[in-house]
């Protein structure tokens, strides 16, 4: 089989940032090794041409030239998908449903989600027919450190953090003082993986952006997910890989799917406070590390699920 992938350029040859990017160069190593002949083309320009012999096209990256690519895969009669980045906010399904119209409801166009929730979310039944699952799957290396020798919680990008519709309701700023009063000695941590869209709270010590982002989060004692508006939060997964228990909020497509139980969820600040005190027991901690890096095992077989999911969308094209 044969795919066109069409994946993000990446912020600079020196900053592999972003979960797009680096789910891309992932997704192209899984598929090829799994037999697939996988063309990348980078989203910095328009599609010129389908190459011939293609089965389908995946459009996994910037939406600036999706137009572009829908009609040049419809033009060659080849499927195409389109990463639907769909978030539990209303607006998320509303543009989708604008782009299936748009694209005048062809049969050969397919939105991918990565959460089966999302398959049976009643705002998207309009394209229900179109959707597709074709889950993420992570490949990381790095090493759990004990608890005795961690130190500080982190927050996640500091970017994010900064957005209220990502954080939905929360204020970062909120969150530091009341961690801070609680635990007066332990360092807050918020990394730079975008841009931040100003500096951080005063309590908070910004980690500049590093390529071994994973080592960085295997020396922190807990992984505090904030936000509720990401589409897929990928920092959570590989914190658990390296023993970081993760605490999150409430994400149906994501974190609520991918942690579960493996995790802790917490609804508000108290809720955070108490459920991070517990964890902090070591007896407490070490069980959720050791939950949180099974859970992490659980989704090394996703590129399977990935392989299935695109041979199903050449499969009800063709039919």
């Amino acid at each position: 089989m044969k795919l066109l992938l069409i994946r993000e350029q990446g912020r600079a040859a020196r900053r592999r940032a972003g979960g797009i990017y680096r789910s891309g160069v992932e997704i192209y190593r899984v598929l090829t090794s799994l037999g697939w002949e996988v063309v990348t083309h980078r989203d910095k320009s328009p599609l010129p041409e389908i190459p011939e012999g293609t089965d389908v096209v995946w459009h996994y990256g910037d939406y600036r030239h999706v137009d572009d690519a829908v009609a040049a895969a419809i033009e060659a009669d080849v499927p195409i998908v389109v990463t639907s980045s769909f978030t539990n906010r209303g607006d998320s399904a509303k543009l989708l449903s604008a782009w299936w119209e748009g694209w005048g409801r062809d049969p050969r166009i397919f939105f991918s989600t990565w959460s089966s929730l999302a398959l049976f979310d009643p705002r998207l039944q309009e394209i229900s027919s179109q959707l597709v699952m074709l889950p993420k799957t992570l490949r990381l290396g790095g090493k759990s450190v004990p608890l005795r020798g961690r130190s500080g919680f982190a927050l996640g990008d500091l970017t994010k953090l900064q957005m209220p519709k990502v954080m939905g309701g929360l204020r970062l700023e909120e969150v530091c003082v009341r961690l801070r009063e609680e635990w007066p000695e332990e360092p807050l941590f918020c990394f730079e993986q975008h841009t931040p869209l100003g500096p951080p709270p005063e309590e908070v010590t910004l980690v500049p952006y590093q390529q071994d982002l994973l080592k960085w989060l295997g020396r922190r004692k807990l992984l505090i997910s904030l936000v509720v508006g990401e589409t897929f939060a990928m920092v959570p997964m590989e914190a658990q890989h390296v023993g970081t228990p993760v605490l999150y909020r409430h994400q149906p497509q994501s974190l609520s799917q991918t942690v579960g139980q493996s995790g802790v969820l917490f609804r508000d600040l108290d809720e955070l406070v108490g459920a991070a005190r517990i964890l902090l027991e070591p007896v407490t901690w070490s069980a959720y590390s050791k939950a949180g890096k099974s859970n992490y095992l659980g989704h090394q077989h996703y590129g399977v699920g990935m392989d299935l999911g695109l041979r199903e969308v050449v499969r009800r094209a063709r039919s």
